[in-house]
C-alpha cells in the first residue's frame, strides 16, 4: 500500500490499565505523538490518530498538548481521531463527531477479547 498508506503503531501488546497506566503507556503515547507531529511535515492527505481520545482521557496524553496540536494542522490536512471517551473540548474544535454505540458483542455471551479482533 506504500507510498498510499502507512500505518504506524506504538502501544504495547496487551491491554493498558487505563485507570493506572503505567510509565512504559505514558513514554509509547508520547512516542506516538511525536510521530504524528513529525509526520505532519510529509504533508499527508489524512492523519488518524487511533485510539487518541482514550489515551487523553487516561492520562497518557494531555488535551491541551492535543488541542494545540490540532489547531496548528493546516486545514489541507484531514484528521481522525479515535476512541472512546472524547472530551467536550475536542468535540468542540472537530469539524463532526461520530459516536458507534454497541447494540451487541460478543462479550455479553461471556466471549473474551480475541486476538486480532478486539486488540
Amino acid at each position: 500500500m506504500k507510498p498510499y498508506l502507512q500505518i504506524h503503531q506504538f502501544g504495547r501488546k496487551g491491554f493498558v490499565n487505563l485507570k493506572n497506566p503505567s510509565d512504559e503507556d505514558k513514554a509509547l503515547a508520547q512516542k506516538g505523538f511525536a510521530f504524528a507531529r513529525e509526520a505532519l511535515r510529509l504533508k499527508p492527505k489524512l492523519l488518524i490518530l487511533d485510539e487518541i481520545n482514550l489515551a487523553v482521557a487516561a492520562g497518557l496524553l494531555s488535551e491541551k498538548e492535543v488541542i494545540a496540536f490540532l489547531r496548528g494542522i493546516p486545514g489541507s490536512i484531514d484528521v481522525v481521531l479515535t476512541g472512546r471517551h472524547a472530551s467536550k473540548r475536542l468535540y468542540r474544535i472537530a469539524d463532526g463527531v461520530s459516536v458507534i454505540k454497541k447494540v451487541k458483542h460478543v462479550f455479553d455471551r461471556g466471549i473474551l477479547a480475541r486476538k486480532g479482533i478486539e486488540y
